[in-house]
């Protein structure tokens, strides 16, 4: 992986010198207009010598990867650029993934591709990404993996093989400074639970432990003060920094049971992926001491009067982490603990959680 630092000059720069000569560009009209960079990629796309995909949705279907790839047909594409967060990168992998192929006809076709891995065979097709993370906390710039969702947002399916890693990363801080206060602290929270669970989960080592420690005293110390102050450039730095490393942490290890718990809450109940996966995060480290030796972690918010004070002080003023600001009641708890039994996350966890182990997990942060 080669990673480089961007300012915002160095960042409009690079998109007028572009690796690709004829790249894919992800990335959404508003966003392009407030980074100005319109009228650069803008001019590649009625130049020929670019397709801009300027639509990318929060949470990626197997619709909008397939419309992606009815873009590329006819065009001789070379790589593709992602600029966004997570979803505009969890799109960029699966296009590459599924590039060259003949077919699939339709968004339900793809999908059934995905779940059957087809794209397995695809490698010298693929694409190389370049990706340029706008938020610090998904964790997508360093991973083989995309989140592919079905086009009715009921169903996760995820994209994932080694050569899917994007081949260059851009960290550009700058770009955090104009992202709402909702987008930076989701991001974030998403970043903290990736690091936690990279430090407990079952396939956890040395090394993605040393890195996630690392991760969580960066978010802590600073995504408060980001939110404060957006304009801070050194906050900022540090905010990418601690990002970056929860993202390298979990990319050996995967993630566990709050991201299971949390695929259920985002499309059951649409709650954005870094606050589903935090909701329940003080209380799986708490069930999870019975396993394993998390004194480290509880140590980097010992001075903030623990996980969920944290959690709670850090959000403060913009959401509140309880299933009840979320529209969630006490009679959608079965619905949920049925369908956050993923195999890959679940079965990550150092402890086995039961159903009831679940129901009370979610009944303490109603």
């Amino acid at each position: 992986m080669d990673l480089r630092y961007c300012t915002e000059r160095q960042l409009r720069e690079s998109m007028s010198a572009l690796p690709f000569s004829s790249p894919l560009v992800v990335l959404s009209e508003s966003a392009a207009k407030r980074w100005g960079l319109y009228d650069g990629v803008a001019g590649l796309h009625g130049d020929g010598k670019a397709k801009w995909f300027s639509s990318p949705d929060p949470n990626p279907t197997a619709r909008t990867v397939h419309r992606a790839l009815r873009m590329l047909r006819g065009f001789t594409a070379d790589g593709i650029v992602a600029i966004g967060g997570g979803s505009a990168m969890d799109l960029a992998k699966a296009v590459s993934a599924f590039h060259g192929m003949p077919g699939p006809e339709s968004p339900e076709s793809l999908l059934r591709s995905i779940v059957g891995k087809a794209y397995l065979g695809n490698r010298q097709n693929a694409l190389p990404v370049v990706a340029v993370p706008t938020t610090a906390g998904t964790g997508s710039e360093v991973t083989q993996w995309a989140t592919v969702w079905g086009s009715d947002g009921s169903s996760k399916q995820s994209v994932d093989a080694p050569w899917l890693k994007p081949a260059q990363v851009w960290m550009a801080p700058c770009l955090l400074a104009s992202l709402p206060r909702r987008a930076m602290l989701c991001a974030g929270l998403d970043a903290v639970c990736h690091a936690a669970e990279a430090y407990w989960a079952k396939a956890s080592n040395p090394l993605s432990k040393a890195l996630s420690v690392r991760a969580l005293q960066a978010m802590a110390r600073f995504l408060k003060p980001a939110l404060s102050n957006r304009g801070d450039m050194r906050v900022l730095e540090n905010l990418c920094k601690g990002s970056l490393m929860a993202g390298l942490a979990f990319s050996m290890t995967r993630t566990a049971a709050c991201h299971a718990i949390s695929y259920p809450l985002t499309y059951m109940f649409g709650i954005e992926h870094g606050f589903a996966a935090a909701l329940t995060l003080a209380q799986v480290a708490e069930t999870n001491q019975a396993a394993c030796d998390i004194s480290e972690i509880n140590e980097v918010f010992s001075g903030f009067g623990g996980i969920q004070a944290w959690l709670d002080g850090v959000c403060e003023g913009i959401v509140s982490l309880r299933l009840g600001a979320f529209g969630v009641g006490s009679d959608d708890m079965e619905g949920i603990v049925s369908n956050c039994f993923n195999a890959d996350r679940m079965g990550n966890n150092p402890v086995d959680l039961s159903i009831g182990d679940v129901t009370r997990i979610l009944d303490r942060v109603r």
